[in-house]
């Protein structure tokens, strides 16, 4: 994949010379592409209420500029079903409940999340291509737009 004006962004980007602040624009734009191409498929494709509303863009803890689309626990409690109904659940030699002595069962595999995901990966790639930077420019003016009002809150 080759982005195009990519070297561009970059130096413009570099040339603010904030790590904070361009780290910002570019999880804000990331955010933006997954929320474009990405969210709102997911949430379709959600096979109960509950993972639905629960599916959030977040921010990735050990990177400054990733984004993804995760499960939001605290929106939707019982949303911890997602990765059972996306990867299946049991266990090889099923075991008996101890009050009722009855089988626990098996859950087969109904993934909603890779198949989106696969689906919406050339959507995705074409955005980063073509879009991307238009998202950065779209997250510097508005930084630009935020730092203008806190000078003129100071002035």
């Amino acid at each position: 994949m080759k982005l195009q004006g990519g070297n561009l962004i970059e130096e413009l980007l570099n040339s603010i010379g904030n790590y904070k602040v361009t780290a910002a624009i570019y999880r804000d734009a990331n955010k933006k592409i997954l929320k474009d191409h990405l969210l709102s498929q997911l949430k379709e494709a959600a096979p109960t209420p509950d993972i639905k509303k629960a599916l959030k863009l977040v921010s990735l803890k050990n990177s400054k500029t990733g984004a993804m689309v995760a499960i939001d626990k605290k929106a939707a409690p019982k949303a911890y079903i997602a990765h059972f109904i996306e990867f299946g659940a049991g266990i090889e030699k099923p075991r008996e409940t101890r009050k009722t002595k009855e089988n626990r069962g098996t859950l087969d595999a109904q993934p909603f999340y890779r198949p989106t995901y696969e689906s919406q990966k050339s959507e995705i790639l074409k955005a980063i291509q073509n879009e991307y930077g238009d998202y950065i420019n779209d997250q510097i003016k508005r930084k630009i737009k935020q730092t203008e009002r806190k000078i003129d809150k100071l002035t």
